[in-house]
């Protein structure tokens, strides 16, 4: 690999805004090309980093001699970017530092698809964008590379990139502190929960009913965590309390015969739901007399109560997701200590000032990190 092609965005950005930016010929360029294909714009992934909906994408490559990016494409071109938003068009030069990076990391990882060279050396690609999008930058280089592309390796000091990938089982971790390198994969599972972590879904295989928000966001994250493969194959609806999940649960039938094309459905109270759950099935057996049901089962306890028990082992994690010190996270969740669950939550997310479903995220994630991974596999076995 000593002689893969490296990209360092630093350079890259420095060259289009600073060289290639200041000529005054660029008007009289872009009237002689003609723009790439759609298919070859990444517009999905540019829009989810920069987080616009740009009314018009426009990519063109012009051709100049000596161009920095002949190594990583395999011809003496040069990207140029234009946009439309707002009711604006402009071009790369009027871009901020982030919108360019994610249209040139899209760009070099389409247009290069198709080269000969070896895999690429991406150093801190990241860095020009805010920490939000990071988490999504990473998902589309595993998502390019799982789908065939070139074979990616990038070196970053980035948290939001670098956990993200070791959860993954998809990196391995340098330590500062000490000449030991800690190898995290690859494993066999890597493409499928690759796939689960990013969005990559199979044909619906379950339905999964849950009473509330709550338990929505966090049995999604211990799904998609201890079984990448069942995540894919499940869709997760929230009711509006145990009443409407039971209701649906005893109303819906369950057929004698696995019907293809029909997906099974499962329905997952709170677990502080575990007597009220015996008596609906006590209550089914003598009502209708069918042991063939759809399964209704508990989670490993009351949503709300399993973020606030997880908090205190995981403020260094919580505090990188919300931006504070872990000082700041530590003081805040002693001051909330003794709050019933469904008030601390609330107050954890007016403190992290995120939407609420974000920061239910985090504490789900922080609540999965804190948990042995046999109890999880145990819980979806209910499912299976």
């Amino acid at each position: 690999m000593s002689d893969a092609p490296v990209v360092a965005m630093y350079e890259l950005v420095n060259y289009l805004l600073h060289d290639f930016g200041k000529r005054d010929d660029i008007s009289d360029l872009l009237e002689e090309l003609d723009p790439l294909a759609p298919e070859k714009v990444k517009l999905d992934e540019v829009q989810d980093l920069v987080r616009r909906d740009y009314e018009e994408v426009q990519w063109f490559v012009a051709p100049i001699v000596g161009s920095p990016f002949s190594a990583l494409v395999g011809e003496e071109v040069v990207p140029v970017f234009v946009v439309r938003y707002g009711g604006r068009e402009y071009d790369f030069r009027s871009m901020g530092l982030g919108e360019l990076s994610a249209h040139l990391l899209m760009w070099i990882l389409s247009y290069s698809k198709g080269s000969d060279s070896q895999a690429f050396l991406l150093d801190e690609p990241e860095a020009f964008l805010p920490a939000p999008s990071r988490v999504d930058f990473l998902a589309h280089l595993l998502e390019t590379c799982i789908n065939g592309g070139k074979p990616l390796v990038v070196a970053s000091h980035s948290l939001e990139v670098i956990q993200p990938a070791l959860d993954a089982d998809a990196a391995i971790m340098l330590s500062p502190q000490s000449s030991e390198v800690q190898f995290i994969g690859p494993s066999d599972t890597l493409k499928d929960r690759v796939a689960g972590l990013y969005g990559q879904t199979r044909e619906v295989e379950w339905v999964v009913l849950l009473e509330d928000e709550a338990a929505y966001v966090l049995i999604q994250e211990i799904t998609r965590k201890a079984d990448p493969k069942l995540w894919q194959a499940c869709r997760f609806l929230w009711c509006s309390g145990y009443g409407d999940l039971e209701a649906i649960w005893a109303h819906l039938p369950r057929p004698e015969q696995k019907v293809d094309g029909v997906p099974s459905f499962a329905f997952v109270a709170d677990g502080d739901k575990v007597e009220d759950v015996k008596k609906a099935i006590t209550k089914n057996d003598k009502k209708t007399r069918q042991k063939n049901r759809w399964p209704l089962f508990c989670l490993p306890g009351d949503p709300d109560a399993l973020m606030k028990a997880c908090a205190k082992d995981q403020v260094p994690y919580l505090a990188e997701q919300v931006a504070q010190s872990s000082e700041a996270v530590s003081g805040f969740l002693e001051s909330i200590e003794g709050r019933e669950a469904h008030n601390w939550l609330d107050a954890f997310v007016e403190f992290a000032r995120r939407p609420r479903q974000e920061v239910m995220g985090i504490l789900a994630r922080a609540y999965v990190r804190n948990t042995d991974m046999s109890e999880l596999r145990e819980f979806l076995s209910s499912l299976k």
